[in-house]
Formats: C-alpha cells, sequence, structure tokens
C-alpha cells in the first residue's frame, strides 16, 4: 500500500525559510510617510537559516573545479550588462506555516555589490547587509559557473520528485543572473541533500529519490552556507507596516504592548493602510529607520504589541530591500567584467 511520508524542514528558521523574490526596483528618495501597496509574495513555512560565520577568501588565481555530471564550459572573461539582482537563494513552503509577511530572501546579492542575508533567532527575523568587492562578485560567480549550475536542467528532477512519497518538505529557489542565467524552485530539495540518505534507510520500500548532480548538489552547499564578510544589521529606508487587533493569545504570550510613541503614522494610519484592497503603509527615510527601531530592528513574526487611543494593535514589520516594489524598477543595469584571474571562492 502507498503511504505519503510528510517531511517537517530542518526547525524553525536559523530560511525564502520564508524568502520570496523581490521585484526590482529603486528606493524612493527619504520623505514622510505614503500609503503604498507592496507586492509581497506569500511563502509558507519556517526553514534553517545557516549560522556559519567563516569569512570567505578569494584565491588569486583559477584553481581546478570539482568535475559535474552538468557539463562544464571554459572559464572565460564575460563582459556583460548586469541585471540588477544577479543571486537569489531561498527556502519557503511547505507544512508548518510562517509569518504574516515574509522576510527577505534567505541571500540576495544585487550587481553593484550589495548583499543581504536573513537570518531566523528566537521567533524574529534579522536582516544583514554587506557589500562585496568587483572581485568578489566575480569569484563567486565563476564558482557558480564551473559548478556546472548555468548549464542545469531541472528537468529529470521535476519528473522524479513526484514519483517519490515526499510532501511537506517546502522548495528551494536559486536564481543567478550572471552572463549566462539559470533559475530553479524545486521542491524537497533541502530535505534530501541533508536527510535524503537517512530517510531511504528508514523507509527502504519507499520509490528512489531524485538525482541530485553536483552541479546542483555543490551550488545550493555554497549558497545556503555563505559566509559573508563585514555584516552589520541592515537599516531600511523602506518599510512597510500593518496593524490589526491582537488574537487572544498575543495579549498572553506576547511582550506587554508599548505605548506607540510616533505621531506619523500613527497605529490609526497604518490600521488605515492594512484594510483591503490596501495592503499596509509604506513609510521611507528617517521614519522607516525610527519605526524600525521599534521593532529592536528585526521582523518579528507575530509582531509586537503596541498601545494608541487606550487601544491595544498588533503591528508587524517588513523592511524593503534596495529596490523592491514597489519602488521604480531599476531601468540602467550596471556592466560587469569578469575574468579567470578573479578566482573562485572559497569557504
Amino acid at each position: 500500500m502507498r503511504t505519503t511520508v510528510t517531511v517537517a524542514v530542518a526547525a524553525a528558521m536559523a530560511a525564502s525559510g520564508c524568502g520570496a523574490a523581490a521585484q526590482v526596483a529603486t528606493a524612493p528618495r527619504e520623505s514622510a510617510s505614503t500609503v503604498q501597496t507592496p507586492s509581497l509574495t506569500p511563502r509558507a513555512t519556517l526553514t534553517a537559516r545557516p549560522t556559519s560565520t567563516r569569512l570567505p577568501t578569494v584565491l588569486p588565481s583559477p584553481t581546478e573545479p570539482t568535475l559535474t555530471s552538468t557539463p562544464v564550459p571554459t572559464l572565460a572573461p564575460h563582459k556583460w550588462p548586469a541585471e540588477h539582482t544577479l543571486i537569489e537563494f531561498d527556502i519557503y513552503g511547505g507544512d508548518g506555516g510562517c509569518c504574516f509577511h515574509y522576510p527577505p530572501a534567505q541571500l540576495t546579492l544585487f550587481s553593484d555589490g550589495e548583499v543581504f542575508t536573513t537570518r531566523y533567532d528566537d521567533d524574529s527575523f534579522e536582516v544583514f547587509s554587506s557589500r562585496l568587492s568587483r572581485g568578489e562578485v566575480c569569484s563567486l560567480l565563476n564558482t557558480i559557473d564551473q559548478f556546472g549550475f548555468l548549464d542545469y536542467e531541472p528537468a529529470p528532477y521535476l519528473d522524479q520528485i513526484d514519483r517519490t512519497w515526499l510532501d511537506g518538505g517546502g522548495s528551494t529557489h536559486i536564481k543567478v543572473n550572471a552572463w549566462k542565467s539559470n533559475s530553479i524552485a524545486l521542491r524537497e530539495l533541502h530535505f534530501i541533500i541533508h536527510n535524503g540518505e537517512e530517510y531511504l534507510t528508514e523507509v527502504p520500500d519507499a520509490p528512489p529519490l531524485p538525482d541530485v548532480p553536483p552541479s546542483l548538489r555543490d551550488t545550493f552547499l555554497l549558497l545556503s552556507e555563505l559566509a559573508i564578510p563585514d555584516e552589520s544589521l541592515y537599516q531600511p529606508a523602506n518599510l512597510v507596516l500593518w496593524a490589526d487587533e491582537p488574537l487572544e493569545w498575543m495579549l498572553s504570550d506576547l511582550p506587554p504592548a508599548r505605548p506607540w510613541p510616533m505621531a506619523s503614522p500613527s497605529i490609526a494610519q497604518i490600521r488605515a493602510a492594512s484594510q483591503y484592497p490596501s495592503d499596509g503603509l509604506l513609510i521611507t527615510g528617517h521614519p522607516a529607520r525610527e519605526a524600525f527601531s521599534l521593532f529592536d530592528n528585526a521582523i518579528p513574526i507575530y509582531g509586537s504589541l503596541f498601545s494608541e487611543d487606550g487601544l491595544i494593535y498588533v503591528v508587524f514589520d517588513r523592511p524593503l530591500l534596495p529596490g523592491e516594489p514597489p519602488s521604480a524598477p531599476v531601468t540602467t543595469p550596471i556592466e560587469l567584467s569578469c575574468t579567470p584571474a578573479d578566482g573562485f571562492w572559497m569557504q
């Protein structure tokens, strides 16, 4: 008799757990708060984020890459008009649920070298930012290229995963826009890489799991464990807020409500902008950073309690990355140039 095995993705996020691909745009100039309708894509589960603190080193010259079952191109110099988002990595979806609105992806690298990581700790997400040099960006793209990921075809995996008994484990999203582009979303990949052998031992009658070639496995492990140097807590120029009446359990389980200290925006303004068809209040510039500090520069997954005019509200926050909607799209690409001399990224 066929049975269904439900996979619980790794403990509550340490990852797009929740991280969706952000659309590209330029951040607006600093101004007073304005009401906008952000387009934030829901995801469905909490998944583990890496905690590696090792600093990467860039080799001064190319080394021989690991052979993969995907054809590996000859490493060559490239010059191209780069898209705003070079790399995006996230793990999302599956059973377990996530949060009111979803945080930025686990890893996002922009063409100007800005890089953002999102990590989960104690019922909150924290977003960190740093900046890579052109050489570091190129060493990372060279490495992914020589893994063979830019030529990886997901069709066999997608066919094989539908023949397994796995369900509910979430999906892995990897997007790389180098001189060539590839984007995949593969369900259960995180589980298969970390727990596949154990699963087949414990469920010997289960159908075979999809093949995960080195081109895919090595790219997954590199991006999921990437250690970014000189990170600091992100201070956003754009923040979206939502407010509503708290659920009963929030009043007893969350920290006590604090008075809302800002006159603009008020909670009344935030709540009005949280009603359909609007989707939250967008504030920019100094008010955005001031409001973000009220949440300890983090994204509490259950929101935070605040009081105003004798009433208690639960307020949720979501910092936006540079260029994330509802800002205007980025229309001027940055021209990048990478060579074999940029080497490879080493953890």
